[in-house]
């Protein structure tokens, strides 16, 4: 204690409160007037977005190791193989087609990875905004999405009105549907739906991409925006686990909200909020 080391200290404590974890800097400065005189000076601190940021930073990087590791290891350990022990041509073919499909997953994080960064820090490029007729952009991300719902059995629905226009930004735009619909597919039960519609308002648009999925716990749906985050739900799906989060930073750029909506066993639903002022 500083009354009796007679020096300054801090340290950091957590509380449980009604809005949650907090992360709370205690700083306890000594100073002394006289001798035999002193005086103790306590500072609070909120620092939990500090705290929260940090562990963020630090789950990031230990989640990318991780991710480049695995098609690096796998991609290594094959050629390796080919290279120091000659065989067989069917299990050459075997062999070059798991380092094809790794590397292509490699290829895909670094994209991934690379799409983040780009948006990072380009939070505030100025948006390029048109005309944009929904449905029939909408048609074109189910189209590319075509093959993914085929071969999970799931079905593709459009129900946007043929004469909605908004005005948007049609990259982003673009990303965001092509992000929510694979989600939705991947996460999605055989012979289910995916359906994706909109909705105008007086202030502003909306647009809904609704699965018939396994759905997300309620514990869980905050944080499947974060980086990599891949929740428990029995499912394991290849992929680089950043789609989710690069729909939330391309939402963050259109000054728009997204909202998801789960029942385990049951489906999810992301709406997106976009303001009419801000499109």
């Amino acid at each position: 204690m500083p009354f009796t080391a007679k020096k300054s200290s801090q340290r950091l404590i957590n509380l449980e409160t009604a809005q949650g974890r907090k992360s709370i800097r205690v700083q306890v400065v000594y100073s002394e007037i006289r001798p035999k005189h002193f005086q103790i000076t306590v500072l609070l601190s909120d620092v939990s977005d500090l705290v929260a940021m940090s562990k963020m930073q630090s789950d990031f990087v230990a989640n990318a190791s991780h991710e480049l590791k695995t098609p690096i290891t796998a991609i290594s350990g094959f050629s390796e193989t080919l290279l120091e022990n000659p065989t067989d041509e069917a299990t050459q073919q075997k062999f070059l087609t798991i380092i094809h499909e790794e590397s292509q997953k490699l290829v895909s994080l670094i994209n991934d990875i690379l799409s983040l960064s780009h948006l990072r820090d380009n939070e505030v490029a100025e948006l390029t905004l048109e005309p944009i007729k929904l449905a029939e952009l909408a048609e074109e991300q189910l189209q590319n999405q075509q093959a993914s719902a085929q071969l999970n059995h799931v079905k593709l629905i459009n129900e946007i009105p043929a004469d909605l226009v908004v005005t948007s930004d049609r990259g982003r735009l673009m990303a965001i549907m092509y992000n929510l619909l694979g989600n939705a597919i991947k996460y999605n039960k055989a012979e289910g739906t995916v359906t994706i519609s909109a909705s105008t308002g007086p202030d502003d648009w909306q647009l809904i991409v609704k699965d018939t999925g396994i759905g997300i716990p309620t514990n869980q749906q905050n944080r499947i925006f974060e980086r990599f985050y891949r929740g428990d739900n029995g499912k394991r799906i290849a992929g680089t686990g950043l789609g989710l989060a690069i729909v939330a930073e391309q939402v963050a750029q259109m000054s728009g909200d997204i909202n998801v909506t789960s029942e385990l066993g049951v489906g999810t639903t992301m709406r997106i909020s976009f303001t009419n002022e801000n499109q």
